[in-house]
């Protein structure tokens, strides 16, 4: 029998130093995962799961890409609904400032709701112009833009032109008119009584909608032509409270109405009364007189009230790209005209953008492949533009407690607020853009969701191709120290063997 010694340098060592090295790497990348829990620092050494590694990742980079952007656009629909939910309270407490009981003008010509009219168009004004990390969020496309123009400027007007009190006064004289009746004339001819518009195609004043009679002897007519006409012919007298009516049309969409009733003489009649004449031709003219005092009134009063909401409403329906409609011509009171003047010039209160499209189309974010959701806002939207414009207008006008018509005037201007700026049928309002907001913000939370639920399953998928089992490894380094262990014992007394050794 033949014992060979250990010898470096032979087949058989070479071998055993080969396995001890190999041992000891595996041992070195057993010790590695258990460090790292990673299964192997290149996707090489991953295997045949690089694949499945390299697919999991990009999903949850695209995720990752995703969920920022629903933050950014979660955190602009959050100041964004905050400040419409202010806009809301400030136009619920301003339906109820203008009350005539509270009609007390001060020495400026104004009531204290008046003045806190003004002031909640100056928290209007801020919450449109607010901006959140660099962003103006209701000035569309242009969001590095300040979309809405300062408190003075507005009203008052600015190097570009002139302001909101300018365009309200024009539009109050042309409306009223230089006679004061609303740019009709009242006529009487023997037994009747013309009531007419000044001219066709007239943009300004009342308009005549209609006309009835309760009297026997009193024949209403009405024309429906342009110029409109009503007649009152006279051929009977009428008795002591028969009535006559007018309706007419306003400039702000509105209607008011004219009653007359007939009183027995002597006089002189009471308001809203004629006086029953002599004969039919007293009588005539005396309603004729019944009816130019009734318009003078009415348009001190609904017709002042409903041209200057028009002339604000108006006002705020310019933009960047537009000019709004006003006066036309160096006569407001004798005015034929209602439109762009060139050669007067408005300021523009909104300056961002004001293309094609939905206000809310002007900013969408990606929030998946095949989904987006719009978050955008225009600060001369319809519902931006009524609130402002019924502040701005209320803030304006003047008053005087001498006057005999300011306080109907008053009470006038105090209804067509609360009225519009309530729900009206077809008309936008801050509910509706609250709403659009809300539903904006379930839609990015949705998205969220179902991202956050796609990256925890991809994360799972990735640790189980790149992880590994800390119990797992920690057994193979035992069993694998076990064998290093005997393979040194076994290595070291064969290396210690010869024929002396084997023969002892």
């Amino acid at each position: 029998m033949t014992i060979s010694s250990f010898a470096p340098g032979l087949y058989r060592s070479q071998r055993a130093s080969t396995t001890f090295v190999s041992m000891r790497s595996q041992l070195d990348d057993l010790q590695r995962q258990l460090a790292t829990g990673r299964k192997a620092e290149t996707y090489g050494g991953l295997g045949l799961g690089r694949t499945k590694s390299l697919d999991a990742r990009a999903g949850t980079s695209a995720i990752a890409g995703y969920l920022g952007a629903i933050s950014d656009a979660n955190l602009r629909l959050k100041f964004a609904t905050v400040g419409v939910e202010q806009l809301s309270k400030l136009v619920g407490e301003a339906r109820t400032d203008l009350s005539v009981e509270a009609f007390s003008p001060g020495a400026d010509g104004r009531t204290i709701g008046q003045r806190t009219a003004e002031n909640r168009l100056k928290q209007a004004l801020d919450v449109l112009n607010t901006e959140v990390n660099g962003t103006y969020l209701f000035s569309g496309r242009s969001p590095d833009i300040k979309p809405v123009a300062d408190f003075d400027a507005i009203m008052n007007g600015d190097a570009t032109g002139d302001g909101l009190t300018t365009l309200v006064s024009e539009r109050k004289l042309a409306d009223a008119g230089a006679a004061g009746l609303g740019r009709l004339t009242v006529t009487p001819t023997g037994t009747n009584v013309e009531i007419a518009e000044e001219a066709a195609a007239l943009p300004f004043g009342f308009k005549l909608a209609g006309a009835s009679s309760t009297a026997a002897g009193i024949a209403a007519t009405f024309t429906n032509t342009d110029p409109a006409t009503v007649d009152f012919d006279v051929t009977a007298q009428p008795n002591p409270g028969d009535r006559v009516r007018i309706v007419m049309d306003l400039p702000d969409g509105t209607q008011t109405t004219i009653e007359l009733t007939a009183q027995a003489g002597p006089g002189p009649a009471a308001s809203g009364s004629f006086l029953i004449g002599g004969s039919t031709a007293a009588t005539a003219t005396a309603l004729a007189g019944a009816v130019s005092a009734a318009l003078t009134r009415e348009a001190q009063t609904s017709l002042s009230a409903a041209s200057a909401i028009r002339a604000a409403e108006d006002f705020f329906t310019g933009s960047t790209g537009t000019n709004p409609p006003r006066v036309v011509g160096g006569s407001p009171a004798t005015a034929t005209a209602y439109g762009v003047d060139p050669g007067k010039q408005t300021m523009r209160w909104y300056k961002g953008d004001d293309g094609a499209g939905s206000a809310r189309a002007t900013s969408s974010v990606r929030v998946d492949s095949g989904e987006t959701v719009a978050v955008g806002a225009r600060a001369n939207e319809e519902a931006f533009r009524t609130m402002l414009a019924h502040f701005a207008v209320v803030s304006s006008e003047t008053f005087s407690a001498a006057s005999t018509t300011d306080r109907d005037r008053y009470r006038e201007l105090g209804e067509r607020l609360s009225v519009n700026l309530g729900k009206v049928p077809g008309v936008q309002n801050l509910e509706d853009v609250a709403t659009e907001f809300t539903n904006a913000t379930v839609s990015l939370n949705g998205a969220k969701e179902r991202h956050e639920q796609r990256r925890a399953f991809l994360e799972d998928v990735i640790s189980g191709v790149e992880g590994v089992s800390d119990e797992e490894v920690a057994v193979a380094i035992l069993s694998l120290q076990t064998r290093l262990q005997a393979s040194y014992q076994t290595t070291s007394i064969l290396s210690g063997l010869s024929l002396t050794n084997f023969l002892r």
